[in-house]
């Protein structure tokens, strides 16, 4: 997503909790042909002055923040949740909304003092995932509860921020083949692997093409409380009657065998 700020002009500064690795991200962004510059900050989003450190950094380098997109998250190991250990119950909670809310909480304060530029003075996008819309899925209580808190929390934000100059959104990226949720997959029985990599095929997408539909739709958006959708039920309907007519791979697309 980042890159893809940057390719359409933008400025961006990435958050990571390590700063070699935020570093190392960063370096890599302002290595290629984007005209926008990326600057890193290390954060942890469950920490206040943490956060606050974050938006002074990025106002210092930048002069202000037009969008500020909660992506940060964690997820827990595919367990019933009486076999996970209180510190991974704690880390996914922390990170997936006490870290939303704090950086909510200093974005708009933050965002209001701001001047309006295009009609706005400033966006927080919050991205929800399995769970927000309610879903229920075994081994998956922590994780999902904590979307369908976003879910509940971004509610809110726009009724709150009604009339402020600040808008917030959701963002829903699909079933996206990334780091996170392929982590668990070495640890999973085969007869679980096989069902779960047919599923994926049939409803994943590599990274790229949901991260510019994101950007985009993002940059364009000047209502509050817009739902950006890349698996939208119309793609879900077309993917599932054309399942056995088309062949995809996202995993070899987004460069897994």
């Amino acid at each position: 997503m980042a890159a893809e700020f940057l390719r359409r002009g933008h400025n961006v500064v990435v958050n990571g909790r390590r700063q070699e690795l935020t570093d190392k991200a960063a370096a890599d962004l302002n290595s290629r042909d984007f005209s926008g510059a990326a600057f890193a900050v290390s954060a942890d989003v469950a920490k206040p002055d943490h956060v606050e450190s974050l938006w002074s950094a990025a106002v210092q380098r930048f002069g202000r923040v037009d969008i500020w997109i909660n992506n940060a998250g964690l997820i827990n190991r595919y367990r019933p949740v009486g076999d996970l250990s209180v510190i991974e119950i704690a880390g996914v909670v922390d990170a997936n909304v006490t870290g939303t809310i704090l950086c909510s909480n200093v974005a708009i304060r933050e965002m209001g003092r701001q001047a309006v530029i295009d009609g706005l003075r400033g966006a927080i996008y919050n991205f929800e995932g399995f769970g927000s819309d309610g879903m229920t899925r075994p081994g998956m209580s922590v994780y999902g509860t904590t979307k369908r808190a976003i879910t509940y929390f971004t509610k809110s934000l726009v009724k709150e921020l009604k009339g402020s100059g600040v808008i917030a959104g959701f963002i829903q990226p699909g079933i996206v083949i990334t780091d996170l949720g392929l982590g668990e997959a070495a640890d999973q029985p085969a007869a679980v692997l096989r069902r779960e990599k047919k599923f994926i095929t049939m409803f994943g997408d590599p990274v790229e093409p949901v991260a510019a539909y994101i950007a985009q739709h993002v940059l364009d958006n000047r209502v509050s409380g817009a739902r950006i959708n890349w698996l939208t039920l119309p793609k879900l309907i077309w993917r599932l009657l054309t399942a056995k007519l088309i062949a995809r791979d996202p995993f070899t697309d987004a460069g897994i065998k």
